[in-house]
């Protein structure tokens, strides 16, 4: 019985061989992990610098990053982060990112919030390069938390504004360029001491005249009031709508099951408060409270979210950071 030797490479170039494989094989994945930042991002229209303010909704999936959407506000994870990248750059939306994710991550046991939890979950993206993500549109802002100020949502105490600032801090010396943001009104961040340095933008969100920061307000003196407080501040305002909870009653549709005392709003209700919101030029960003397929599959809805995503993409473009407190009264 006779065997046939298959000779291979020397050991030497055989030892070259697979660690140059391997080599590019790790840079393949570290590569593809993220995208290249560049002029493939979202349309210059969108930036914050051209013409148009980002038009959005929290809750948006990968295959709906398509117009007339052209912002999403998206929670991620470290294994994520880079696909969702991805996606928003296939889709040309620009993104708020929610690093920390769900407030359970950093609640304590009494469900009081944990500053040193959140600082941990944000820790796992210091390997994250968000600069040129920033520079070219893709990314808006950094979503530090969701309201604050809601006592039931945070043990039956809030989160305090010293928390906040420490947050956007904490944010900004491992990502110095990234706008910092947190969905608080600038009234409830203007309520206590608090100097802000490092947060960079407000957020306040229309949820009808019965209930929230808009109650027994009108629209335009909600726009007007939330427009002149963060002036004061020296912070941006993104503002939004709860679709589904932050209705007059006008529609005569209940709201989630959470707030079945509340009311949908109606599309009339909805092209009046988002065309006003979208077309104060203060604004950077119009991102609401959230895609629900029943809600928006209506088709005068459709036809209402469709009118003030035209309208907010010939609008003029503003920056979503923090702007200089002298900034003048007639800007609206």
């Amino acid at each position: 019985m006779s065997f046939r030797s298959h000779a291979g490479p020397p050991l030497g170039l055989a030892l070259t061989l697979i660690l140059f494989t391997a080599c590019s094989a790790f840079e393949a994945a570290e590569t593809s992990e993220f995208p290249d930042a560049g002029p493939t991002g979202p349309d210059s229209l969108y930036a914050g610098i051209g013409r148009g303010i980002p038009f959005g909704e929290f809750g948006l999936r990968p295959e709906q990053f398509r117009p007339p959407y052209t912002g999403a506000v998206l929670p991620v994870s470290r294994s994520r982060v880079g696909a969702v990248l991805r996606e928003g750059r296939a889709g040309k939306l620009r993104l708020v990112l929610n690093l920390a994710g769900s407030g359970s991550h950093y609640r304590n046991l009494d469900g009081t919030f944990d500053l040193a939890q959140w600082k941990s979950w944000i820790d796992t993206y210091r390997d994250v390069d968000f600069a040129p993500y920033v520079e070219e549109g893709l990314v808006l802002a950094h979503y530090l938390m969701d309201e604050p100020g809601a006592v039931k949502t945070w043990g039956g105490q809030r989160v305090s504004r010293a928390d906040i600032e420490e947050m956007a801090r904490y944010s900004k010396s491992i990502w110095p360029t990234l706008p910092t943001t947190v969905r608080a009104t600038p009234g409830w961040l203007g309520a206590g001491d608090t100097t802000y340095r490092s947060l960079d933008v407000a957020w306040a969100q229309w949820a009808g005249p019965h209930h929230g920061a808009g109650t027994g307000l009108t629209p335009a003196q909600f726009r007007d009031e939330n427009v002149a407080r963060a002036k004061q501040l020296g912070l941006g305002l993104i503002f939004g709508i709860n679709y589904l909870d932050g209705g007059d009653g006008s529609s005569g549709v209940q709201g989630t099951s959470d707030h079945p005392q509340w009311w949908q709003l109606s599309p009339a209700e909805l092209l009046e408060v988002g065309t006003l919101l979208v077309q104060a030029p203060y604004a950077c960003a119009l991102l609401s409270w959230r895609h629900d397929a029943a809600f928006e599959g209506r088709p005068e809805v459709r036809a209402a979210l469709d009118s003030i995503a035209a309208a907010a993409a010939v609008r003029g473009g503003t920056s979503c950071l923090r702007r200089d407190s002298t900034t003048t009264p007639a800007e609206k």
